[in-house]
């Protein structure tokens, strides 16, 4: 459950009880017995009392110290867990703390849940854990709520407060060392006491929202959603799109380049830019998912709802059917029904032709918000009207190398013949070749590129037959010869090659690691040149933006900084700066930010999505100031906040997400404080970036 929840679930306050420490940094003896993990830890005074002085290493994934205690904790009296953290560098780092926890009484299964804080160079910050419950009064339970990411009540970070077992302060998969103090942790605050309604099913109303509790915004019924109409258009008659843009978004006043009838990327003055057809400075200030947005799953979940529209009637086009694939999903493997209330309030306030009515609306609405770009997931009927650029996406097919893993899947493998084909065959006919419109194509998104061993380890894993695997074979007879070479540099014991291949299994990965990175390093690069090779030939004046890295390695970076026009990158932080590692990793190469976001659950919604921020106004100005440090950074040439609507209340049907990220939420309210927010940037992005 996230610290927002005490909005959303209308916490109450219980009596104030005493701050208890939870390990004292200045107990020597207790100090030498701590737990940890490629660190080099030493008890010293800080600032503000005792800490603990941690300097981490680059030889483990996370980098840790570990606080436990006989017994764990009961801290069921108390709001929250405060460690004092200060950055003694000059390089910010970002401090995680996983907080594990397993009911007294036994019977549940033990919780992980992860925190971390921004601690700029030389700065001090707090990392604050809320002590949320999972046990209440009422017997309600996680299980009750199925199907979605954050439930009512209960949110998603929520913990067993009467058995805090560990508590676990580490960095995450650090470079380079960092030097932190941590101060003692401390128990504190008051207890929060969930104010469950005795009857607290049904839980969602007629337009898709809680009912349970109310916030600014909340529609009320069918007048209040039309009268919201007339409103937001006075709004944007008041708020025009920015005098400084050209039709394209790009800085009109600005210096005038070259005219190439294309979106490209230039260095100019030190910093990289995107240059609009008519030779115009872009900096691509742009949002996700254009679109009417997903539809929540209905089965099993009847007495959730007050009442639903019937599948035969005016709102008949909001039903659907879904069959997730998300691996370990409630409803996977499951074809669902599925309702869409964001289309059903559509339908409410835009009567007649709805779609065209959002479209237009739509259309409106990014400039006036500051907004020049429609960027990944969006409609191409909305984005082929030609009146704000966009960005192409599509993604790579074929067979899949067998051995590897991933969060979305597994790799492609682009050894096989497929590949190539499959991408040729979809690039064909896309609409928008040669489209003066298209900032470029995204190709792919999220994959999982591991570690710089994992996708050559992927291949081993794989039969004889892996085309993957027979090109990584075939690089090791041409640097080995004999087999027995190779046994010898590995530790392996295949009496032949085609014993070698024929075998399924990890060889040691310190022996291997040379060959493994090698090969690692090769198919990366298969994978980048073949893309930009067939976007070129189709495309040839229009950008390859890369892949969206969430999940990389300096290989993989390095890679596609060699075939990618622009590299590319989702990054879920309260700022870019976060990324800083892998962002420079990239080199001289301009970088654009294709995902990234916040959430607060003041609103009515049950997550915040992967980034928590207090409430709306911590939103906008986490806005804020996500997109200034961009327009910063000499590289960075874009951002693409996700998305332009929440996630359904409960939970889209393909992984459940149920998100407070929208710039508008189920009902087509835009959310003001983003709004406001995203409008002063786009006013003011040009003269922030070109200032020297």
């Amino acid at each position: 459950m996230s610290p927002k929840i005490l909005l959303a679930a209308a916490l109450m306050s219980a009596a104030l009880s005493a701050d208890v420490t939870l390990f004292d940094f200045g107990d020597a003896a207790a100090v030498a017995a701590l737990a940890s993990k490629d660190v080099e830890i030493e008890a010293v005074k800080g600032s503000a009392g005792p800490a603990l002085r941690v300097k981490t290493g680059t030889s483990y994934t996370w980098p840790s110290i570990y606080i436990r205690q006989a017994g764990g904790w009961d801290l069921s009296a108390y709001g929250q867990i405060q460690i004092p953290l200060e950055n003694l560098q000059n390089k910010p780092v970002t401090v995680f703390c996983r907080v594990d926890s397993q009911p007294r009484a036994g019977g549940g299964k033990r919780l992980s849940r992860i925190f971390r804080v921004l601690v700029e160079g030389e700065r001090s910050e707090v990392l604050r854990i809320p002590l949320l419950p999972m046990n209440n009064a009422s017997g309600l339970k996680a299980s009750d709520f199925f199907g979605m990411r954050g439930m009512p009540f209960l949110g998603a970070d929520g913990m067993y407060c009467d058995q805090i077992l560990e508590v676990v302060v580490y960095v995450d998969q650090p470079k380079e060392s960092h030097l932190l103090e941590y101060g003692n942790p401390v128990a504190s605050g008051s207890a929060a006491s969930l104010n469950i309604p005795e009857k607290p099913f049904p839980f969602i109303d007629a337009f898709g929202q809680f009912i349970h509790r109310s916030w600014p915004g909340k529609v009320k019924d069918e007048a209040d959603l039309k009268a919201r109409f007339g409103q937001e258009t006075a709004d944007l008659a008041s708020h025009p799109r920015p005098s400084s843009w050209n039709k394209w978004g790009g800085w009109a006043q600005g210096p005038a380049l070259q005219a190439t009838g294309f979106f490209r990327a230039e260095k100019y003055e030190g910093k990289w830019w995107l240059v609009d057809p008519d030779g115009r400075l872009f900096f691509s200030h742009g949002i996700d998912c254009v679109t009417t947005g997903d539809s929540t799953p209905l089965d099993d979940r009847q007495t959730w709802f007050a009442s639903l529209p019937a599948e035969d009637g005016p709102f008949a086009a909001a039903f659907g059917k879904y069959k997730s694939h998300m691996s370990g999903y409630h409803y996977y493997n499951r074809e669902v029904k599925t309702l869409s209330f964001l289309k059903v309030n559509l339908m409410r306030k835009y009567p007649g032709d709805w779609q065209e009515a959002f479209i237009a609306r739509a259309l409106e609405r990014l400039p006036s918000w500051g907004l020049n770009t429609i960027a990944n997931w969006s409609r191409p009927e909305i984005y082929l009207r030609r009146q704000v650029p966009y960005t192409a996406t599509l993604g790579t097919w074929g067979p899949e190398i067998a051995g590897s893993s991933g969060y979305w899947g597994k790799f492609k493998d682009v050894f096989h013949p497929d590949f190539r084909a499959n991408l040729v065959k979809r690039l064909a006919n896309h609409p928008s070749l040669g489209d003066p419109w298209c900032l470029g194509f995204f190709v792919d998104n999220e994959l999982a590129w591991g570690d710089e061993t994992s996708l050559a380890l992927g291949a081993l894993l794989s039969p004889a037959t892996q085309p993957a695997k027979i090109a990584f074979v075939e690089d090791l007879k041409k640097k080995y010869g004999d087999i027995q070479k190779l046994n010898a540099q590995w530790g392996t014991t295949a009496a032949s090659w085609d014993e070698f291949l024929a075998k399924e299994q990890k060889p040691d990965a310190v022996k291997a690691r040379a060959d493994l990175r090698a090969f690692y390093t090769r198919l990366a690069r298969v994978y980048f040149q073949t893309i930009r090779d067939c976007l070129k030939a189709a495309a040839p004046k229009q950008l390859y933006l890369g892949c969206r890295f969430a999940w990389d390695n300096d290989l993989a970076i390095a890679a596609s900084r060699d075939f990618c026009d622009v590299v590319s990158f989702n990054i879920y932080a309260k700022s870019p700066l976060e990324k800083g590692k892998a962002l420079a990793a990239a080199g001289d190469k301009p970088l654009i930010i294709g995902e990234f976001h916040f959430g607060a659950l003041d609103r009515g919604q049950f997550h915040t999505g992967l980034v928590a921020v207090k409430d709306q106004a911590e939103r906008a100005a986490t806005y804020t100031r996500y997109v200034t440090d961009a327009l910063k950074h000499p590289n960075l040439v874009g951002t693409h906040w996700f998305q332009f609507m929440d996630s359904p209340t409960l939970g889209r049907a393909l992984d459940g997400e149920n998100y407070q990220i929208g710039f508008v939420d189920n009902c087509d309210t835009p959310y003001a404080e983003i709004v406001a927010a995203s409008r002063a940037l786009g006013q003011t992005m040009y003269a922030v970036r070109s200032k020297k």
